[in-house]
């Protein structure tokens, strides 16, 4: 499984070196992907593969993340993360967008059209809720800042990351830590982020402020998810004026790894109109 058609590309925005890759022809309608956190723009390759003949879908390694630079100080927070985005937009002379995002990167993208608005054509949101006020119970955030191990293979991140990912099929996994492996100068692996982005994210809640969101905008649930409940994803499309919600059963947390075809088959249907 390969990024067939995609092209690596950077750009020093806000400072920061950013690594984005970018499927399909300029003049195509633009499609902006942000990964989930600890993961990488590669993340969509499936996706983005499958649609880059009718779009031009463009995944960025968000801050911390991937290819891109580490910010130092290190400050995560959604303002940071949407101004990130909005500079890729200008810098690729971009003005209008579909915007799509799994996890911090869904809440990351319901931050970015709250706060602008006019760029965001439709938005697709995965498994996120605008709440995230969990983060800072001292258990959940322990369990973030302690999982960046070292492995001694790829073989051996697969096999540890199946516990993860339980509904995702073995090639889906090994594509996800192929590409987010990094080597370290003892020669043994570690997953390819700053252990500070989730030490340190600091997501608004956004409960208030989904309502402002007027564009068409798709809330996608695993059915098996255990971060985004039934209720939340509701209570959701409830708040966002012109919203639907879309649950993928047999999908956990990261439907679009664990369910590509049933992911892509939505999102397809939500463009077309």
């Amino acid at each position: 499984m390969k990024g067939i058609g995609s092209q690596r590309k950077t750009a020093e925005l806000n400072g920061l070196n950013f690594s984005y890759l970018d499927w399909g022809a300029e003049n195509s309608p633009p499609i902006i992907m942000l990964h989930g956190l600890q993961s990488h723009a590669r993340s969509w390759d499936v996706f983005a593969n499958a649609l880059q003949d009718e779009y031009r879908i463009l995944a960025m390694d968000q801050r911390g993340h991937g290819d891109t630079d580490w910010p130092d100080p290190p400050f995560y927070t959604s303002d940071l993360f949407a101004n990130d985005v909005l500079a890729l937009a200008r810098h690729l002379g971009i003005n209008r967008f579909t915007l799509v995002g799994l996890s911090m990167g869904a809440h990351n993208a319901l931050a970015f059209t709250v706060k602008h608005p006019e760029f965001v054509d439709k938005l697709v949101s995965v498994d996120v809720p605008a709440s995230l006020n969990s983060l800072y119970d001292p258990k959940v955030r322990d369990r973030l800042v302690n999982v960046q191990r070292e492995f001694a293979s790829l073989d051996e991140m697969v096999e540890d990351a199946r516990d993860t990912y339980p509904f995702a099929s073995d090639e889906m996994i090994r594509h996800r830590m192929e590409h987010n492996a990094y080597q370290l100068s003892s020669g043994r692996l570690t997953l390819k982020y700053s252990p500070d982005a989730p030490r340190r994210w600091n997501p608004d809640d956004l409960s208030e402020d989904i309502g402002l969101i007027q564009c068409p905008t798709l809330i996608v649930r695993g059915g098996e998810s255990d971060v985004l409940s039934a209720d939340e994803a509701q209570a959701m499309a409830d708040a966002i004026p012109n919203s639907q919600l879309a649950t993928i059963p047999g999908a956990g947390h990261s439907v679009p790894m664990d369910k590509p075809a049933e992911f892509e088959a939505v999102v397809r249907a939500f463009l077309a109109n």
